[in-house]
Parts: C-alpha cells; sequence; structure tokens
C-alpha cells in the first residue's frame, strides 16, 4: 500500500487524475484490448473528472478505449435523477469526452428483477476479468461503495441495505425528504474490489480522517470495511493533509519519508520493474483547475445528454 499526502483536494485531485492518465496511456488501450476502469460514486473529489476532461480536450488522453464501469446505484433510481450515479458520470465526464455508449456500464436502478441485474452486471464484468484500475472513495464511516459497515469482506456484486447515515447524507438529492431516499442499493461487493488489478483511493477532508486511520493503522475488520483494503496487493490512497489528523505522527512521517526517497510521479517505471527512473520524469504540477470553465453545451453541441442504452434481459 502507498500513501501520498498532498496539501488540500485541488492538488489530491490533480495527481490522481494524472495517475490515472499515465495508466491508460503505458497500457495503450485498442477497441481489443481495452482499459477496464471502474469509476465511485459521489463521495469522491470531483474536480478529478474536470482534469480528465482537460487531458482529454488537450489531446493528452482519449478514452475511445476505455470501459467504464459505475460501482453502485439507489434502487428505484432511473438514470435522470440527480442522485443516480450514471448521472452524476454522465453530467460530469461522459458527454464531455469521446467514450463510446457502449462502453458504460452501470446498475439499472429501476430493474424488475434486481437479482437478475446484479448477475447482469457482474457478467459485464466477467468479460474483461476485472478492473485494470478501480477509482474509489470512502465515508465517514469507512463504507467503499455502498458496502455499509458489517459488510462481507467476501461479498460480490449484490443488493444493500443502506444505514441511516448513508440516507441521511443523500437526503440532499431527495428535497431533503427522508422518506423519499431509497433504503436498497446495488453495489460491488468487496471481494470484487479486492479482485481488481489495482485499486486507486482518493480520500480529502477532515470528516473522512477516522476512516482512514482505520484503513492504514487499524486491524481487518467488517465493521469498517475500507481495513479490507490491506488485503490488496496494489493500492495507492492519495490524501490531503486534513484527512491525516486521526493518523499517528509516525506513520504520516513514515509515508512521507518512503516518497521523499523512493517516488516520483507519474507513476512510469523505469524497464518495467518497480524502480521509479526520476531522472526522466518531474513532479506533477498542479494548474489551478478551479479556473477553467467548461461549457458542457459547447463541448458536444449535439450531446446534451447521453440516454442510457436498452438494456438486454438475460
Amino acid at each position: 500500500m502507498r500513501l501520498i499526502i498532498r496539501e488540500n483536494e485541488h492538488v489530491v485531485s490533480y495527481y490522481v487524475a494524472n495517475y490515472i492518465k499515465d495508466k491508460i496511456n503505458r497500457f495503450k488501450p485498442t477497441k481489443e484490448k481495452p482499459f477496464v476502469l471502474g469509476l465511485p460514486d459521489s463521495s469522491f473529489p470531483l474536480e478529478i473528472f474536470k482534469f480528465l476532461i482537460i487531458f482529454y480536450k488537450n489531446h493528452e488522453l482519449s478514452f475511445e478505449n476505455i470501459v467504464f464501469f459505475c460501482t453502485d446505484e439507489f434502487v428505484d433510481v432511473d438514470t435522470t435523477h440527480p442522485a443516480s450515479s450514471y448521472y452524476l458520470m454522465n453530467h460530469n465526464l461522459f458527454r464531455h469526452i469521446d467514450v463510446p455508449l457502449e462502453n458504460i456500464v452501470f446498475f439499472d436502478g429501476k430493474a424488475e428483477n434486481l437479482q437478475d441485474e446484479c448477475k447482469r452486471y457482474e457478467k459485464e464484468l466477467s468479460k474483461y476479468g476485472t478492473f485494470d484500475l478501480l477509482l474509489t472513495s470512502i465515508g465517514p464511516d469507512g463504507h467503499i461503495a455502498f458496502n455499509e459497515p458489517g459488510s462481507s469482506l467476501g461479498s460480490h456484486v449484490r443488493i444493500k441495505t443502506l444505514t441511516f447515515e448513508t440516507i441521511l447524507a443523500n437526503r440532499q438529492f431527495f428535497n431533503n425528504d427522508l422518506s423519499k431516499v431509497p433504503k436498497l442499493s446495488l453495489t460491488l461487493g468487496i471481494q470484487t474490489i479486492l479482485d481488481s488489478k489495482e485499486v486507486v483511493m482518493a480520500i480529502t477532508g477532515v470528516e473522512n480522517s477516522l476512516a482512514l486511520s482505520k484503513c492504514i493503522e487499524g486491524e481487518v475488520n467488517h465493521m469498517w470495511v475500507i481495513s479490507a483494503i490491506q488485503l490488496h496487493p496494489s493500492v495507492l490512497i492519495v490524501c490531503d493533509e486534513n484527512s491525516t489528523s486521526e493518523l499517528l505522527v509516525k506513520t504520516v512521517k513514515y509515508y512521507k519519508n518512503i516518497e521523499d526517497s523512493q517516488f516520483s510521479p507519474p507513476e512510469l517505471y523505469a524497464n518495467g520493474s518497480n524502480n521509479f527512473d526520476l531522472s526522466r520524469f518531474s513532479l506533477y504540477g498542479s494548474p489551478n483547475a478551479s479556473k477553467i470553465r467548461l461549457n458542457p453545451d459547447s463541448l458536444f453541441p449535439n450531446r446534451p445528454f447521453q440516454a442510457p442504452p436498452t438494456f438486454i434481459k438475460i
């Protein structure tokens, strides 16, 4: 596990976006061999998407051969609802880039048979084996995707009951009416996450500091499902200073010392090994993305909204 600590959410976002860009470009995806990227819900820095769009518009990155998977969804919410994961991804990313509609896989929250919908999603993922990179985040209670505290660490794609804390946190999408917030969700399981080739986590804010400490320093425990990430062989966590407030001082110093002595992004390896060629690459900069204004209508005048593809019954 690697822990990268940056000053604030802005710099965290730029670091993660650069990391994703470098991974994709090194992979050199093709139509026959696409890069499979899992995307989280709204509880992560959306500025990451802004940087990815900038890279695309600057011709530094193409998404033509990327297969996107949305990792969770509310039950009984359609893709035009602001709380929908598909709506979030489409509004903030998909409609601004060159990803083909058929390369976007997501849960149908309005499916008549939820068990069959989970099987359909797993079948789609199995076509590619697993995720090449899974981008995720955490909630204050340590949940990943919609795997709430107490979730099985061996779980796969499934239906999950939401905790009151999660329902409360999402009431903003339902006119602050708790009775309208869904009580169920569809989500990746913990084992599905652990089966991915690589996990990248963006964690910011003091509200997530306890969860980060459980992830880094705690024992593996199903009441803090984030701790299961310790079992994954390739994890990168990028966090801001505020989120480290619950970590031990020696833990913070340890990871900062490791980075200072061994690593320098972007993650481009020398000769395919784990030794970074520091002489070739400079550290990531941090342009002020907050000052860049993207006009959604000017990017794709004929694509104000991407309607999801029709689901095929299985």
